[in-house]
């Protein structure tokens, strides 16, 4: 980035001159990613971006681009007219945390659905694996009692790479789903890796949680 903290680099291929072997360092490519500084850069990267080069890895549906976060991301800092447009998407991207914190996460649907958290999925797109690393993740509330699995960092995770993720509840968060619902992802399944995972003072509720209709009576608490 440049003294304005603009991309200087936002597209180009290194071609080695003794051989033919070429590096992608086109911006949201693996070798540069895109920056995430704050609430504003975050939103901007999963689907409010104007910017033509962050435009180019997301959709109305899904977002897969490669991104690095280089600061805390409180969202508490967004306008409240902001809804989060990662809450609508799949992820089959990398997301790169770095030991930094996206907090404040409140969020609710109104509607009923299939999956929701900050993003709704995570799934392949295109033979790409999803990854998330080292993220620390602050929960208020992520209430979706009409969608059938909830999760905080998303509501299910097919053939993805979750390492390193702290996720943390105060004594008044919750995340309320239907039927598969947990604090880091509702349901996990295909090939997914998930290690080294820690979910602090979790609260989470199952409306229903079976093919039965059997609505519980108290709060199932899981991890």
């Amino acid at each position: 980035v440049d003294d304005q903290g603009e991309y200087v680099l936002p597209y180009a291929i290194l071609q080695f001159t003794d051989s033919t072997r070429e590096i992608n360092t086109s911006l949201g490519s693996s070798n540069n990613p895109i920056l995430i500084a704050n609430a504003q850069d975050f939103v901007d990267a999963m689907g409010l971006s104007t910017s033509s080069y962050e435009g180019q890895y997301f959709n109305s549906y899904s977002i897969w681009g490669t991104y690095r976060l280089v600061g805390d991301v409180n969202l508490s800092d967004l306008s409240t007219s902001i809804t989060l447009p990662s809450v609508s998407k799949s992820f089959s991207g990398r997301l790169y945390a770095n030991g930094f914190t996206i907090s404040n996460l409140s969020i609710a649907s109104e509607g009923e659905g299939v999956a929701y958290g900050l993003f709704a999925s995570l799934e392949s797109r295109n033979g790409s694996t999803p990854l998330v690393s080292n993220l620390n993740l602050e929960i208020d509330q992520v209430i979706a009692g009409d969608i059938t699995m909830v999760g905080g960092l998303a509501g299910y995770a097919k053939d993805s790479i979750l390492v390193g993720i702290d996720i943390s509840f105060s004594d008044d968060s919750q995340v309320n789903g239907l039927n598969f619902v947990g604090g880091l992802v509702g349901l996990s399944f295909g090939n997914s890796v998930i290690k080294n995972i820690t979910v602090t003072n979790p609260n989470v509720i199952a409306d229903r949680y079976d093919s039965n209709d059997y609505f519980t009576t108290e709060s199932i608490r899981t991890i």
